[in-house]
Order: structure tokens, then sequence, then C-alpha cells
């Protein structure tokens, strides 16, 4: 054999053992690319998985969310004939079962014997008998056979304790590598992880929420839907005058509260309806309280919805017997000052009004005793309205309701101010419906109302203004929609210069002034306008009681353009009402009401 084909023989080995070589290697290295283009896409799964398990989950700890976020995306995992899950509750079990595959009847029953076996090793208390069961996919083939032939169960565990079972099965045997439950094992370890320190985070805000509310010295007591009695401090149960229950119940709670008013109702409307409830005092053992029933709103129900529903309410109950004790001792004291004060004020006038009257004394001496008198009428009305404020107030405020013409009693207190409208050339006027019927009022108290309302009207109408009194009734068309009583209507508008839309709020408030704006286009100097205002401050919160007194109502429609119109309602008296008091009884009555002193 010559050398060159020698070489030639050696050159073409060398070449084939490379071509050999350089196969192998390819398609050793395609496998490895294989391999970690798996492992890679694993990875971004799991990644992607936990990406959407803290995304939904949130600072909730759902478990069956998480659960149905991590089953719900496996069939990019691995092949499989049947996911489910078990879900452990206080009570009860719930079990979802996803089909991939038709599979029968026995093939499930394998599945569920094979995960409650699994899930009660895992818990050291006896499973819940109540299962709620669920299934979607594809529906049951009631002939198949098939068996329960490859399976893997992977617990969640929360905090130390099992939570959870997910359970991946087919009807083909041996097809889940030893890598394939890692993978998932790990998934779940990171959810675990996650979902525990979470649970953590929440137990430590929990446990430190519960100890400020433990301390607080107001009363606090948790209720939930299902009126079950969830948490009560020790300010609660002492308020309560029940520090000796160590657990009591929602009855107990109820019991103590109810002794005036029914709380249980209370509480069931604030959950029902989803209202705060407000009681200002309530009297129990020893104690004065303010009670406050707020509903407690869970998350909500679904994404996108602002929907949520009620969980139970929580009842604050705040101590105020120092605060009534001082309110209590103010209106005594006030009492005794105002009854101490009438009776000399009393004997003041009577004197003054002698002094007055006598032919005896020089006209200097007259017009000292017209100002004594004048000043004395002045307090007594002043310590009048006091009385009337305290009692009003304390809610011993009465009136003697008979049926009265209206119209008279109007007229009777217009006739008082023409004096004076016309010093200021102020235009009176009375506009009276010709068939309106009789009023049931106490006519007194209605005078003193009238009173007040025009003689604010004349303090702030300008001259050549006017002032019109008028009575109408089927007034419902002309007030606000929230007045629905049936009766008469009794307005006091006048052309002055308007309260401000800031300061009508003010207008019947207690010990209240209102000063309203100067128009620029009238002088500072004007005569109206240049008066300071005089009074308590006691007049419109006195007037509102009475109107009220009577089961009626009192509004403002007020404009610094066109004046001030306050309007009241009266009830209109009834046949019955007509003969309740026969005409001796009611000129008893009327004698002895408390005259308006003007």
């Amino acid at each position: 054999m010559t050398l060159p084909v020698i070489a030639l023989l050696l050159s073409t080995g060398v070449l084939g053992f490379l071509t050999m070589y350089f196969f192998f290697h390819g398609k050793k290295l395609q496998k490895e690319l294989a391999e970690r283009e798996v492992v890679q896409k694993r990875r971004v799964y799991e990644i992607s998985v936990l990406k959407t398990i803290q995304e939904r989950i949130g600072y909730s700890l759902d478990i069956e969310r998480v659960i149905d976020t991590l089953t719900g995306s496996l069939k990019n995992l691995f092949p499989y004939s049947t996911v489910s899950s078990i879900v452990v509750h206080d009570n009860s079990l719930v079990m979802k079962t996803t089909l991939e595959e038709r599979v029968g009847t026995q093939f499930l029953e394998s599945v569920k014997k094979s995960m409650l076996a699994s899930l009660s090793s895992l818990l050291s208390a006896p499973l819940p008998t109540h299962i709620e069961e669920v299934r979607t996919g594809l529906l049951v083939d009631e002939v198949n056979t098939a068996p329960l032939s490859s399976f893997f169960h992977i617990p969640l565990i929360v905090n130390g304790a099992a939570v959870g079972l997910i359970s991946i099965c087919s009807t083909k045997p041996g097809l889940y590598k030893e890598e394939d439950m890692t993978i998932m094992y790990q998934i779940t370890a990171t959810a675990s992880s996650a979902l525990t320190k979470l649970k953590e985070l929440i137990v430590s805000e929990q446990e430190k929420l519960m100890a400020m509310i433990t301390s607080l010295a107001d009363g606090i007591v948790m209720i939930d839907n299902s009126y079950k009695l969830t948490f009560i401090n020790s300010s609660a149960k002492n308020l309560l005058g029940i520090p000796h229950l160590t657990t009591p119940t929602i009855f107990d709670v109820v019991n103590m509260l109810s002794k005036e008013k029914d709380f249980g109702q209370k509480i069931k409307d604030s959950l029902s309806q989803n209202k705060i409830v407000e009681e200002k005092e309530l009297h129990l053992v020893d104690k004065t309280v303010q009670v406050i029933v707020t509903p407690v709103l869970g998350p909500v129900a679904e994404l996108g919805s602002s929907e949520r529903k009620v969980m139970g309410v929580t009842v604050l109950i705040h101590d105020i017997t120092l605060e009534v004790g001082l309110q209590q001792m103010k209106e005594d004291f006030t009492n005794a000052v105002v009854h101490e004060l009438r009776s000399p004020l009393t004997a003041i006038k009577a004197a003054s009004e002698m002094m007055v009257t006598s032919t005896d004394l020089p006209q200097s001496e007259k017009k000292l005793a017209q100002i004594i008198d004048e000043q004395s009428k002045r307090l007594l009305n002043d310590i009048n309205s006091l009385l009337d404020a305290a009692k009003l107030e304390a809610g011993h405020f009465s009136v003697w309701q008979a049926p009265n013409d209206i119209s008279k009693v109007a007229m009777d207190a217009l006739a008082l101010f023409h004096a004076e409208a016309e010093k200021k050339h102020i235009t009176l006027d009375v506009k009276v419906e010709d068939t309106l019927p009789q009023a049931f009022i106490d006519s007194m108290r209605i005078a003193q109302v009238l009173n007040n309302l025009l003689s604010n009207s004349l303090k702030f109408t300008p001259a050549e203004g006017k002032i019109t009194v008028k009575i109408v009734s089927q007034y419902n068309n002309q007030l606000p929609k929230t007045s629905t009583n049936p009766g008469i209507l009794v307005s006091v508008s006048d052309t002055g210069i308007g309260i401000p839309a800031d300061k009508q709020k003010k207008l019947f408030a207690k010990f209240s002034q209102i000063n309203p704006q100067q128009p620029m286009s009238m002088r500072p100097d004007h005569p109206i306008l240049s008066q300071q205002s005089e009074g308590t401050g006691l007049g419109l919160y006195i007037a509102k009681g009475i109107v009220e007194a009577h089961g009626g109502n009192m509004y403002v429609n007020s404009s610094q353009e066109t004046g001030t119109t306050i309007f009241f309602t009266l009830p209109v008296a009834q046949e019955e009402q007509k003969t309740l008091l026969n005409p001796k009884l009611q000129n008893v009555l009327e004698q002895y009401t408390p005259k308006v002193l003007n």
C-alpha cells in the first residue's frame, strides 16, 4: 500500500471522527439548551405565579384566593387529569376540583379519599365533617373506569399550621418526576412564607390595636353580623355595671342598654340599614352615657365594585356623667339667680308704675320714674327669656293649646308696633286667607313668637320699607320638601338688609345675635343701622322652641337683595279639640297664662 493511500485513509478517518464528535456534541448542547430552556420557563412561571399571588392577596389572608391562583396556572407547568384543592375553615372544608380530562366518579372519589387522609395527618385536630364541593372544567364521564395512577399532594403551611392542600392527579402511571414535585413545592413554600409573614404582621398590628382599644376610657363593644359579641373592653363592662362577668354575651350588653331604649332594635337597624345610630343621653346604673352604634364594613366584594358588606357593628359608650352634672349645676344656678332677681324687679316695676301715674310728683321726677319702669320691664323680659330657654333645654317647656283665631292674634301683635313703624316710615301689612280654619295654639305664646319676629324686622328694615304678615293654609308647595305636616303657615316678611347665607344656620341658636352686613348704598349713620343689637340673643331660640312645642316647624329664607322671610307652621284645631275646653275654663287658663311684656 502506497503512502498516499495511507494518508488518504487516515485523513478520512480523522474527518469522520471529527464529524461524529461534532454531531454528538451538538446533540448534547441542544439537549442542555432545551433543558435550560425548560428550567428557565419554569423559573419564569414560578416568578409569574408568585407575582400574581402578591397582586391578588394584597394585605388579605385569603387562602382560597392564593390556592386558586396556584391551581389555575398549573397547566403551564405539566399535564394532569385533575387538579384539586382543599381549604380548611373553622367548621368546614371547601374542596374545589378542575377537570382537564374526562374522568369517572371512582377516580374523583379516590382523589378525595387520598387528599383527606393526607390532610388529616397534617392537622392536630380532627377534620371538620362538613365538606363543600365545587367542580369546574369538563363533565364527569360516568362510564370511565380509569384509576388514579399518578398524583402528588402539596400542603400550604401558614405560621406552622396546614391551611390547605393541593393535589395534582392523572390517569397515566409514572407521569410526575421528582423535579416536577420539587418546583411545585418551592412555589408553594414561597407562597406559604409570604402568607406567614403577612399573618405575623397582621396579628402584631391587631394586638397593638386591641391593646389600645382595651386601655381606652370609653367603652367599646364589637358585635358581628350574626349578633355575636366578639369583643368588650373593661371600660364598657364598668359603665354597664357588669365587671364581674368574665365572658358577657350580647344579651348582657343589650339588657343594660335597654333600660330606657330598645337597643336590640337599634343594633339591628345599624346592621341591616348600614347607618350610624346615636343616643345622646342614656342613664345607666350610676352613670349617664352617650352611645353611638357604627356599622363596620368589610372589604370590597368584587374587583371593580364599590359595594361593601356590613361585617358587624361597634358600640361606643362615652361617659358624660361629669358634663351632665356640670350642665345641671349651671341650669340650677341660672334658675336660682333668675328667681332671686325676679321678686325685687317686680317690686321695683310696681313702685315705678305708681310713681309714673302719681299726680304729686314733679315732672322731672316722673321722667326718672318712667326710665326705671321701662328698664325694669326690659330686665323682667330678659329674665323670662332665660327661664323659658332653661325650660326648653330641660324639656319642661309646656304650652296651653286650645282652638284660637290666629288672625286675631296676629292683628293684636301688629297693633303693638304701629306707632314705632309710623315713626320709622315703615309700612305694616297683613294678609289672611278668607277660609282660614281655627288653629290649635297657645295664643299668648304665639303672640310672643310674632312679637319677636316683628321686633327683629323693624330693627333691620330701613325707612320706606315694608313688613308683611301672611297667614294661609294648604301651604305644602311653599315650604321645603322636608315639611309634610298639614296645618297653617304664618310668615313674617320684610324688605330689610337680609342675612348672609353663612350666618343663617346660627339664626335659631341659643345666645346668638346676627348682625347683618350693612349695604354699601346706605349711610353708616342710618338710624336703623347705627343701633347696637340689644337683648339676650334668646328671642328666636325661644320662638322656635314655642313653635316646635306646638308640633310645628320654623324656617328662614333670606337674601341681602330682597330681605328676610321667616315661616312657621301651626296645627289646625280638630272638631274634637273645639269642645275640649269650655269657655269658663278657657278664661281661667288665659287669666293665669303669663303675659308677654312689651
